[in-house]
């Protein structure tokens, strides 16, 4: 990265900011990709929970 500098040597305390885009929106296969994942996610977390709850 690219640390610029003054006349004097002193670092400036700004970043370069990169280019703007904008999002786009999800395919459908996408969107039902990380549905699945999430849903995955959530009983994995859920089950673990409840396995260490019921364990103490």
């Amino acid at each position: 990265m690219y640390t610029p500098t003054g006349q004097k040597g002193i670092l400036s305390d700004y970043v370069r900011e990169g280019k703007l885009y904008y999002a786009r929106y999800r395919k459908k296969a996408q969107q039902i990709s990380h549905n699945f994942h999430s849903s995955v996610g959530v009983l994995d977390v859920t089950s673990t929970v409840v396995v260490t709850w019921k364990d103490t």
